[in-house]
């Protein structure tokens, strides 16, 4: 990241099969919400401890890289519920899956002691990383359980809310609103624009080519982060016969990245590329997803007027600078 100029890493670091930073205030999250058991029996797991945490922050910060954490909810957030069943609209004894989805089992969004607890367990996160950004996902989050649950609807009616979107709208904006009392600024998946979305929040751009969602995002003054999925995930296959999951994003689709040509660029705030490992097993696949797709991310954000013909010229010159730093 540091030879290719990439300053800010999106550390992703929950979600429904693992939690992964240790918390003092919620000593559960690791015990029970870091692991899972797979389908032949075996136990897998683990989870960063703060002092690594703010180890990685500090080789980061060195590199002149600014880590941004995410904390994935009130969807994709299994794992917490396996640690703290409380926390859910109807509790039962969750389990952390160990197999990919979209769980229906969300956060509630009508009860006070989630709120409570969100607000502490955030702030305790926010200690670590000096990062004025924190990611809150908002993602794929069904709405069933909130359309039953009477804490969740007693919630919309109080509030005069229209509908379940809107109640997530407010969830975020209220633990946004305890984020900026210490310096941070919340970042969602686009999918926050789907309610009533407050105009301090900055929007992920993820699905499809981005386009409805940098529109809508502008529209409301949103400021906004590139990552569309068709050009920007590096988890999809490079080609028709390679290794990857879902669509295809070849070297010059992500190469095609033009930020200009999206709604107010004046408030797209950058790019990233997503790297989602659940079908990547080991570290040289990882680098075969990544490289030299990051090449063509990195030259599309810092030189845009560069052609795709002169890049490829450069291609061998940049795979050897990188060699020589490994």
């Amino acid at each position: 990241m540091n030879a290719l100029k990439l300053n800010k890493f999106h550390w992703h670091l929950t979600d429904d099969q693992g939690w992964r930073i240790e918390s003092k205030l919620f000593p559960a999250l690791c015990e029970k919400g870091a692991y899972r058991v797979e389908p032949d029996g075996s136990r897998h797991g683990g989870f960063y401890t703060q002092d690594e945490i703010r180890e990685i922050v500090s080789y980061a910060d060195d590199l002149g890289i600014e880590v941004i954490p995410e904390v994935d909810l009130p969807g994709h957030a299994l794992a917490i519920l396996a640690a703290y069943p409380h926390l859910a609209c109807f509790p039962q004894d969750f389990c952390v899956p160990n197999s990919w989805g979209i769980f229906d089992d969300i956060l509630c969004a009508g009860k006070d002691e989630v709120l409570d607890f969100l607000s502490q367990l955030l702030s305790e996160i926010a200690e670590l990383f000096p990062s004025e950004y924190i990611h809150l996902g908002g993602d794929e989050a069904p709405k069933a359980r909130w359309k039953a649950c009477p804490n969740c609807q007693s919630r919309i009616r109080d509030l005069k809310l229209k509908n379940e979107e809107e109640l997530q709208s407010w969830l975020f904006l209220k633990l946004a609103q305890g984020l900026a009392q210490q310096g941070k600024s919340v970042i969602g998946w686009d999918e926050i624009l789907d309610g009533r979305i407050d105009k301090s929040l900055i929007v992920m751009v993820w699905r499809g080519d981005g386009k409805d969602a940098a529109s809508k995002a502008a529209e409301n003054s949103n400021s906004y982060i590139l990552c569309p999925n068709q050009l920007c995930y590096f988890d999809w296959k490079a080609s028709e016969d390679s290794p990857g999951a879902h669509g295809i994003s070849t070297l010059a689709n992500v190469y095609s990245l033009d930020p200009s040509s999206y709604s107010r660029p004046d408030l797209c705030l950058g790019a990233q590329a997503n790297l989602w490992t659940e079908h990547i097993h080991n570290e040289a696949e990882l680098e075969a997803m990544l490289l030299p797709r990051a090449f063509a991310l990195a030259e599309r954000l810092w030189n845009p007027n560069a052609d795709y013909q002169g890049f490829l010229t450069r291609l061998n010159d940049l795979e050897g600078y990188l060699d020589t730093l490994s």
